[in-house]
């Protein structure tokens, strides 16, 4: 949402119909219960609206109304979300964003803007509709299920461990990070890391226990092992 909030880029609009033409569009999501379906599906979305340039703060202040309202690029967002779902959740999206709140008809002075969803609401409110914390929890265990071998090496074992943790709706500490970094590489490596690199979960910062992975995998620390023991 970052992105979505900064300030439009006011593109030409021809030259920013051909981008998005040559754009896929997001797909839609039906109210599956999976949550890394879900981000996925959002991450997507998101990235097709800020290559569209739906790009803006959700609300403005209004001087006659002396009220925040939602601004319109957002009420565009809302929209545009809607077209990307599909059954049970079009269903909710319709039956809870698009309703008519009670009262609002025999309202003397109904202000249109004041029932209506923001963005980030319309998102929340799915998410709270639809995932279930059976899925969520699945994510911890791919967090725990990363593990590094030799042919990858340790920047995939990292990738891995970066992606799921950002997943999770708690992310581990990093301390608890760093400390997983260094339980998974091979122990003679994790030795040499500790020995040699000087790097520690409770002192190093993770690029540099990262940066000692790397050196390690590449043979530097084996180099400076066989240094010492000619010294």
């Amino acid at each position: 949402m970052f992105y979505l909030h900064g300030p439009p880029l006011n593109q030409n609009s021809a030259a920013q119909k051909a981008i998005l033409q040559n754009v896929p569009k997001p797909s839609k999501w039906n109210g599956e219960s999976d949550y890394m379906r879900f981000d996925e599906w959002i991450l997507g979305l998101i990235q097709w609206m800020n290559i569209a340039d739906q790009c803006g703060p959700p609300t403005r202040f209004s001087q006659t109304r002396s009220a925040h309202i939602l601004t319109s690029v957002d009420l565009i967002r809302t929209n545009t979300l809607g077209s990307y779902l599909e059954g049970n959740a079009l269903r909710w999206f319709r039956d809870e964003v698009q309703k008519v709140p009670d009262g609002f008809s025999t309202s003397r002075n109904p202000d249109p803007l004041s029932y209506r969803w923001t963005f980030m609401q319309v998102v929340n409110g799915l998410y709270q509709r639809f995932i279930h914390e059976a899925s969520i929890s699945q994510v911890a265990d791919k967090f725990n299920e990363v593990i590094y071998n030799r042919k990858d090496g340790a920047k995939v074992m990292f990738s891995e461990l970066k992606r799921w943790a950002v997943c999770m709706p708690i992310p581990p500490d990093l301390y608890t990070f760093k400390r997983r970094i260094l339980l998974l590489v091979p122990p003679a490596m994790c030795r040499d890391m500790t020995r040699i690199e000087k790097v520690s979960a409770e002192r190093s910062s993770i690029n540099q226990i990262m940066q000692a992975a790397i050196s390690c995998e590449r043979g530097d620390c084996t180099g400076s092992i066989m240094q010492m023991r000619v010294l």
